[in-house]
């Protein structure tokens, strides 16, 4: 049980992988080019850089070595990494 902590799917997988790619919180976007009219160019939209969830590489170490102890390390998800080719 998580308690009443509630966040939709894409705010987990947001998240999952800012805890992945080593701390980055990159900004949702539906769309990676726009043009002003039928007759012009693409033009491809600014990426900007979001925050960090943690300035701290202890931090993000604790929690990348608790998610591999849940699959890995005979955790509540130990079944689901069963058989797989890759450190999950």
């Amino acid at each position: 049980g998580q308690g009443y902590w509630i966040a939709t799917v894409l705010q987990l997988a947001r998240g999952t992988a800012a805890i992945a790619n080593g701390g980055w919180l990159h900004p949702l976007k539906i769309a990676a080019a726009r043009r002003d009219g039928y007759n012009t160019g693409w033009k491809p939209l600014v990426r900007t850089q979001g925050p960090r969830i943690t300035d701290s590489a202890e931090h993000l170490r604790a929690v990348h070595e608790g998610m591999v102890a849940t699959i890995q390390g005979g955790g509540t998800a130990t079944m689901m990494a069963r058989g797989a080719p890759y450190l999950m």
